[in-house]
């Protein structure tokens, strides 16, 4: 009896464990393939050694930023939704304008040709940047006109020197985007190396007001740099009046320009003080009481005596000359001499606009007192800013 016990206690001890798990446990974790994976959040997989991908972390909206991801899922979300009246934002993988079209990678290139026979005032906002034509009435953003006036808005016969769309000023001067820029003049808009050009003065012969907005804010008077002096006549003035839809997008304006002048050094802080304005009209508020938006520090507006002469020869005249006369070689704008005549770095000028709205830019040069030692402006690079921006110039 004893013995028949003692076996059937070993043969007990001799059988397979239950491959049974106890009511209520939980499975082993799997990785991918099946096989049984770490269950650590960021310990590695038993199979593969590489740490699991981690989840999106939940928000308070489920929504990441400018992505379109779902936070809590990890999932992409629906694009933000595109509007006709906007104007697509170059690399934002996102399509703005609802034109599937318009290129997401490269800014649209327009640039006329330089030095045409025939140049239109279309053609300089062109080389500026400025490639979409529209009409005022399609509510869609772009150029709506553009015209060659007198700097008081009036109608005036320019000389066909006068304006241009160039690819050079000079050799060391070029483009600040794409391959052309527009120039406008008091006398030839043209380098030394161009068709065109000519040594010394250039008379127009045409005479224009002071802008009616900026002589109501100054007293009827031309604002210059303090202790010096300037007259109230101008001469031979060129005046690119464009009138643009602002997209429904953006918030501010840009534009780049380079001031150039024959009047430096002889006429510093005289009465001859050749000057170049930027006019905007906006319903967006901080715009100055003149609307002019290309100034200095001191909020001295573009002209001999401004800060931003830096492009000349040192000794002399005043100032310090710290670019140096390198982006004066080759342009003419004193005749063939490099001690004479100066100009500005490339600046930038910004200021605010409201989406949607209809503006007028006016950019125009002139001579003051007289028509004698000429001087020039380049134009390029014009931007719609999706940020808002503060009226100002500075250095590019």
């Amino acid at each position: 009896m004893r013995l028949v016990l003692i076996l059937t206690l070993i043969a007990a001890c001799q059988l397979p464990p239950s491959t049974e798990e106890p009511s209520g446990a939980a499975p082993a974790a799997t990785g991918p393939t099946g096989v049984e994976a770490t269950t650590g959040a960021d310990g590695p997989s038993a199979s593969t050694g590489k740490k699991p991908k981690p989840t999106a972390p939940t928000g308070s909206t489920g929504t990441t930023g400018s992505t379109g991801t779902t936070a809590s899922t990890g999932t992409t979300g629906p694009a933000p939704a595109c509007d006709p009246k906007a104007f697509e934002i170059v690399g934002n993988g996102y399509d703005d304008d609802c034109d599937p079209a318009t290129s997401d990678t490269a800014a649209p290139v327009c640039d006329p040709a330089p030095l045409a026979a025939t140049t239109t005032a279309k053609d300089l906002a062109r080389a500026m940047g400025l490639c979409a034509d529209v009409t005022e009435a399609s509510g869609k953003p772009g150029l709506i006109s553009a015209e060659l006036v007198g700097a008081d808005g009036k109608a005036l016969t320019l000389a066909k020197t006068q304006y241009g769309v160039l690819s050079d000023y000079g050799p060391n001067v070029t483009p600040r985007q794409s391959a052309t820029m527009a120039a406008l003049s008091s006398g030839v808009a043209r380098d030394e190396k161009d068709s065109g050009w000519k040594s010394g003065s250039v008379n127009v012969g045409t005479t224009s007001a002071i802008p009616a907005v900026y002589e109501n804010a100054h007293g009827g008077s031309l604002q210059t740099t303090a202790d010096c002096e300037t007259a109230t006549d101008i001469h031979d003035s060129a005046n690119l009046r464009l009138k643009l839809r602002v997209p429904a997008n953006a918030k501010a304006i840009s534009f780049r320009f380079k001031f150039y002048s024959a009047e430096w050094p002889e006429w510093l802080c005289s009465e001859y003080n050749d000057f170049f304005m930027a006019l905007l009209d906006t319903k967006a508020n901080a715009l100055p009481a003149d609307h002019n938006i290309s100034f200095d520090a001191l909020e001295n507006p573009v002209s001999v005596n401004n800060a931003f002469f830096e492009v000349c020869e040192a000794g002399v005249g005043a100032g310090a000359c710290p670019a140096g006369t390198t982006e004066l070689t080759g342009t003419g704008i004193a005749g063939l001499s490099l001690d004479d005549g100066g100009g500005t770095r490339w600046l930038e000028t910004t200021a605010p606009v409201v989406p949607g709205e209809v503006i007028t830019l006016e950019l125009m040069i002139w001579d003051t007192g007289d028509t004698n030692f000429d001087s020039i402006v380049l134009l390029d690079d014009f931007q719609w800013l999706t940020h808002g921006a503060d009226v100002g110039t500075k250095p590019d």
